[in-house]
Order: C-alpha cells, then sequence, then structure tokens
C-alpha cells in the first residue's frame, strides 16, 4: 500500500502502533524509538510482556526502542489466573495487580527494573519469579492481597510491608542485604501486614518488625499481632531483627509484635533487638515492648541463637514472651542482656545458652501446663526473682525438634547470684527428669537443677510438695544413688520433693540433705527369687521348730 507522505507524516507513533494492529502492514523505522507509556493487560489467557496486542489500545508499558520513561504504571485487571512471560527487559514504577490472579516469569531470564521519581510499588495478588532490578526498593500494601516473591532478585534499597501479605519463597527475595537495604514489616492501627517466609530459606537480610499505634484513649491496651510467619518451613535468618516502637506509638499503649510457626524450624541467627524510633514507654505498664513466639504445633521449632537485648529502648526494656496458646518449641540460646520479663505461657521453652543469662536481667515466669527446660542458665537481676506456677512443668535437658528427650545427663542452672529474688516453685508445680540407663558415668544418668550464687542459711529456692515424675531410657537403671537437685550452699532451700510416678519397677527414695536432692534406686527382686528366699524362710523355721522339740 502507497502512503502519501503528507499523509505519513501526520501519524503519531501510537497512531502507527494501531495502524500495525489492525494489520496494515506498516513497519517502523529502525531509527524511530517509541516511548515506553502506563498501560493496561487486556488478556485473559496470558502471553508475552512485549507483545503490545496483550495491552488496551495497544499502548502499555513495553520499551520498543529503549527510551523508558519515569513513573510508568503496569496495571493487570484481567480476571482468572495467567502467566505474563517477561520476554525482555522492561522498568516499571507501580505494579498493579488489581483483579485476577498473576504470575508473573521470564523463560529468557529477562530483568523488570523497578524505578520512578518517588519509591515503586507493587499491589495485588501474584507470583513474581522473575528478577527484580532497582536501587530504590519498594512498598506492598495490599489488605487481604498476597504477594509471593520466588526470583532472584538483585535490587537494593529498603522493601517496606505495610499490609498485606508478602511471601519470600527464595533467599534473594528481598534483593540485596546490608548497609543500605533491609525489610520493614510496619503495622498501624486498621492495618495487617505479614511476612511469610517458607521454601526453607536461607537470608541475611535485615529485619525490622515496627509497631505504629497511637489510642491515648486506651491507655494500658495490647496493641499488634503476629508479623513474621514461618510456614511449615526450615528458614533461616543471619540478619539483624529490630523491635522498633515507631513515630506515632503512644507511650502508654503496650507493643507487641509476634513471630508464629507453624511447622518446621525457624533459625534467628543474629541479633535481636529493640528500638524506640517514635520515643519510650511511660513506664506506667508492665512489658511495655514485647516479642512473642508463637509456635502452633507441636512439631514447630524456634531457635534463637542470637544475643538479644534493649537496644534503644530504656524504660521498661525488652521482654520476652511464648503465647497463651502456644504448642511447640522455642530456645533460646544467647547470652542475652534484655532487662524485660521472660513471660512463659505454653508451650516449650528451652534455655541452651553457653555463657550468661539465657533470660536475661528480668523476672521469669513460667504459668501453668508450660514445660520450662534446656541446658543454660537463668540469671535474674536485681530484685527480679523466677516463679513456676501451680501446673507448670520444669525439666532439665534438651528436646529433640519433635519433641523427644535428648538423654544426656545434662544440668538446667539457675543463679542467683545477681538477684535479691528468689526461685519459688509454687504448689502444684511438677519437675519432669529423664533418666538415662545407658550412660556410661553415672554423673550422666540423670538430668538435674542447679541452683548457684546461693548464701549459707539464706533460703532463696522454696519448694512446696513438689512431685518429680521420671521417665527413662537406654534400658534398666542401675542401682545407685543420682543427683537431681544441687544447691551451691547449705541450707540455702526450704521445702521438699514427693516421689511421683515412673520408678514403679525400682526400690525407689528421694534423700534430701543441706544441699542436694538425691534418687536412690535398687531393683525390686523378681516373683521367683521372692518366693525362693520366702520358701528358704519358712524352711529355716522348720528346722528351728524341729530342733526345739528334739
Amino acid at each position: 500500500m502507497n502512503i502519501p507522505q503528507s499523509a505519513h507524516t501526520r501519524l503519531s507513533p501510537s497512531r502507527i502502533r494501531s495502524a500495525l494492529i489492525c494489520g496494515l502492514g506498516l513497519a517502523l523505522p529502525a531509527s524511530v524509538a517509541l516511548a515506553q507509556t502506563s498501560g493496561t493487560w487486556t488478556s485473559t489467557t496470558g502471553g508475552n510482556w512485549a507483545d503490545i496486542v496483550n495491552w488496551n489500545s495497544g499502548a502499555g508499558p513495553v520499551a520498543t526502542g529503549g527510551s523508558t520513561s519515569a513513573n510508568v504504571t503496569a496495571t493487570f485487571s484481567a480476571s482468572g489466573t495467567q502467566t505474563v512471560n517477561l520476554d525482555g527487559p522492561q522498568t516499571v514504577q507501580t505494579l498493579a495487580f488489581s483483579t485476577g490472579t498473576y504470575t508473573l516469569s521470564s523463560t529468557n531470564g529477562s530483568v523488570l527494573t523497578l524505578a520512578g521519581t518517588t519509591v515503586p510499588s507493587i499491589s495485588g495478588t501474584a507470583t513474581i519469579s522473575a528478577t527484580l532490578d532497582g536501587s530504590q526498593g519498594f512498598t506492598y500494601a495490599s489488605g487481604n492481597r498476597t504477594l509471593t516473591l520466588s526470583g532472584n532478585n538483585i535490587y537494593t534499597g529498603v522493601t517496606t510491608l505495610t499490609n498485606g501479605n508478602l511471601t519470600a519463597r527464595s533467599d534473594s527475595a528481598f534483593g540485596a542485604a546490608g548497609a543500605g537495604n533491609g525489610l520493614i514489616v510496619s503495622q498501624a492501627s486498621g492495618q495487617f501486614p505479614q511476612l511469610h517466609l517458607t521454601n526453607n530459606i536461607t537470608t541475611s537480610e535485615d529485619i525490622t518488625l515496627r509497631m505504629n499505634f497511637y489510642n491515648i484513649a486506651n491507655n494500658g491496651s495490647i496493641v499488634g499481632g503476629n508479623l513474621l510467619y514461618n510456614d511449615n518451613s526450615n528458614t533461616t535468618l543471619n540478619g539483624s531483627l529490630v523491635l522498633d516502637r515507631y513515630v506515632g506509638s503512644n507511650a502508654n499503649v503496650v507493643h507487641l509484635m509476634g513471630i508464629q510457626a507453624s511447622g518446621g524450624t525457624l533459625t534467628i541467627n543474629g541479633a535481636v533487638s529493640g528500638a524506640a524510633t517514635g520515643g519510650q514507654a511511660s513506664g506506667t505498664y508492665v512489658d511495655p515492648t514485647r516479642l512473642q513466639f508463637r509456635a502452633t504445633t507441636a512439631t514447630a521449632n524456634v531457635n534463637v541463637t542470637g544475643v538479644i537485648s534493649d537496644g534503644t529502648l530504656t524504660t521498661g526494656g525488652l521482654s520476652i514472651y511464648t503465647a497463651a496458646d502456644a504448642l511447640g518449641i522455642v530456645r533460646l540460646s544467647g547470652d542475652n542482656t534484655y532487662t524485660g520479663s521472660t513471660v512463659h505461657q505454653k508451650g516449650t521453652l528451652l534455655i541452651n545458652n553457653t555463657t550468661g543469662s539465657g533470660t536475661g536481667a528480668g523476672a521469669i515466669s513460667v504459668a501453668s501446663t508450660a514445660v520450662f527446660g534446656g541446658t543454660g542458665f537463668v540469671k535474674p537481676a536485681g530484685a527480679n526473682g523466677i516463679t513456676f506456677a501451680s501446673g507448670s512443668i520444669v525439666s532439665p535437658g534438651d528436646l529433640t525438634s519433635g519433641g523427644s528427650a535428648i538423654a544426656a545427663g545434662k544440668t538446667l542452672t539457675f543463679d542467683l547470684s545477681s538477684t535479691t529474688g528468689t526461685a519459688l516453685f509454687d504448689t502444684g508445680s511438677t519437675i519432669a527428669i529423664n533418666l538415662n540407663a545407658a550412660a556410661i558415668l553415672p554423673a550422666d544418668v540423670s538430668e538435674h537443677l542447679a541452683f548457684i550464687g546461693l548464701t549459707t542459711g539464706v533460703s532463696q529456692v522454696t519448694f512446696n510438695n513438689n512431685i518429680v515424675n521420671f521417665s527413662i531410657t537406654g534400658g534398666l537403671l542401675s542401682n545407685g544413688v543420682y543427683t537431681l537437685a544441687s544447691f551451691s550452699a547449705d541450707n540455702a532451700f526450704s521445702g521438699q520433693w514427693v516421689l511421683g510416678s515412673g520408678l514403679e519397677a525400682y526400690n525407689a527414695q528421694l534423700i534430701q540433705t543441706a544441699n542436694s536432692i538425691q534418687l536412690s534406686i535398687s531393683a525390686i527382686p523378681e516373683p521367683a527369687t521372692t518366693a525362693a528366699l520366702a520358701g528358704l524362710i519358712a524352711i529355716g523355721a522348720v528346722m528351728v521348730c524341729k530342733r526345739r522339740r528334739i
């Protein structure tokens, strides 16, 4: 088709594109470079990003000549489920998945760059496996929607989540780690951001859990919730974790920032600390800044090996809680220095540090049905003490990830040298001890409790007829005396233990001295042996009678 030159010069680039779509067969000169523009994806069957027919009116964020304008928005609004193939490098400021469920992938490894005059943003429900690049990070804020990142992302800057669910399925889901990067999960009133980690990832990203609540009418109320979720995955976090009272936080509101694990093991190796970007708590309410662990199944594990500290928090410090409906295992293995309370409400809390205090310097309380154990050191300071409520269980030693006892003859140590407080075992609290019959050394047979830093004649440990129950692994116990509890000074405890279940096949008794509680074990004779002994006694009695008659 021949087109007059005068008509040809009046066509705009967009009209030329329309002519191409209509099948006019026009071809653009190689020198023409079309600027990328915002557009809406209208295909309902998926397809290539660079295919302009997939975008409304033949116009969209498709770089056809290398020219990219700032602040380009790509909107995906077609309903249904479809895959968009990123078949060439593209640049956008905004990705809006307004309706439908999308997968944005790349069969040839093309990169999508996030860039604009302001921080780029992503919204809606989508899975992005294509590589994301850029230098400004991005924000995600979509209530009740989910963005999943599974690509090998290389962007820098901060990723900010303020509402909706953001899921990481790759080690580099959040781009580069280190200074100037990181991930912020920020909750304000009426918003519910959730960071989900799955697919057994390992990341060095620094993570900040941030509370931004201001409600002066409800002073003392507890605000917040679970912000970080480990979804049945063996996840490792090597970056720092910060709990921040952000700008707008009411000094009289208790901020709770939660971590939930539904299965697998979440390992936190980086430092854990508090922050008060928005100002310190008033000090009017107990434990105003709380990190709470919620392990929702018996096989869910949270292992914190990094040191937990107050950071820049002053009033009230940082406190560690377990949820009131927790079922799994939380392990604290660092030399922790936080000054808030340790409140164990349910599930199992194991203190496995090797130096310092696994529970920081604050008070420790263990609620009914909660199990408290481990192989480390508990060292409160000041006037803080340790309280085991009625129904709580104290069980020295470690557990497997599945909850089975590791029979190793380990010791859980309570160091009271830095406090004027006491260790109180309320009436109804119990002790559970594993005995390893296969241990080579007698000292390794029994897990036991050690109380150190005591003063002779000053009772800092109080028992109230607490029942001690036993489990046995490794066969039959040998006769002997095994130490269950030791005290660093004479007459520094009061009350006693009561023998419970688990040793019905033995002659067992508890021996209480000035500085220990021990278990004496001897085997009960077999029935045949008992009968033989009775027979011998009877024969002896008859012989005596006969001799007397003679």
